[in-house]
């Protein structure tokens, strides 16, 4: 920003350049916050990865979610997934190893507890293969339910929140798989002690 007094000389000059002075002063403060929130570190707006909108955010140690949201499955299917962006700005590794929503235990994809690498977002449903699904669920849609994200350094995560129905934003948001995989022998079916529940192996 270039700041231009005025050429001629004289009294009504010198209110002039007071004049675009103070403008300028003004012009520069006012891009103080915009240009620090560039960079306020992973919890800075920037950096919250999701779908925005319903989404909340919690912190366990080092550990985070931004944009947490429940994203109801296909109708009458009883499944809802977790969309969201977990992310680890600890200096070392952890891994989220549980998931539960309310008394209904979650499944995590892959071959075991979710790693979390060091200072790595990871995205939950969207643009992602990573999931968190919960299966043989009763749920209405814009109301808030108790999820509980369980990481093997930084303890249990509480929080409350919302579910919404796979349309708008949510559209392309569906659990993958959609039905319980739990027929098929699997050890991403996990509770807070990362192992199938009997029940689950049973179903």
């Amino acid at each position: 920003m270039t700041c231009t007094p005025a050429a001629n000389p004289g009294t009504r000059s010198l209110r002039t350049r007071v004049r675009r002075g103070v403008v300028c002063a003004v012009a520069v403060v006012a891009l103080v916050p915009a240009l620090a929130g560039c960079w306020q570190g992973f919890n800075a707006a920037t950096n919250n990865v999701g779908t925005g909108g319903n989404g909340v955010e919690a912190t366990s140690g080092p550990v985070s979610i931004s944009a947490a949201t429940i994203v109801l499955g296909p109708e009458r299917s009883g499944s809802a997934t977790l969309t969201g962006t977990l992310i680890n700005a600890g200096p070392g590794g952890d891994a989220l190893v549980g998931a539960r929503l309310g008394d209904t235990p979650g499944w995590i994809s892959g071959q075991g507890p979710l790693e979390l690498p060091p200072r790595t977002p990871i995205q939950l449903g969207h643009n992602s293969n990573v999931y968190v699904n919960f299966y043989d669920v009763d749920l209405e849609p814009s109301t808030y339910v108790e999820l509980t994200l369980l990481f093997r350094a930084a303890g249990a995560l509480k929080l409350q929140v919302l579910t919404v129905p796979p349309t708008g934003q949510y559209s392309s948001i569906a659990p993958v798989p959609v039905r319980s995989p739990a027929a098929v022998s699997s050890p991403a079916a996990v509770t807070s002690s990362a192992r199938p529940t009997p029940a689950a192996a049973r179903s």
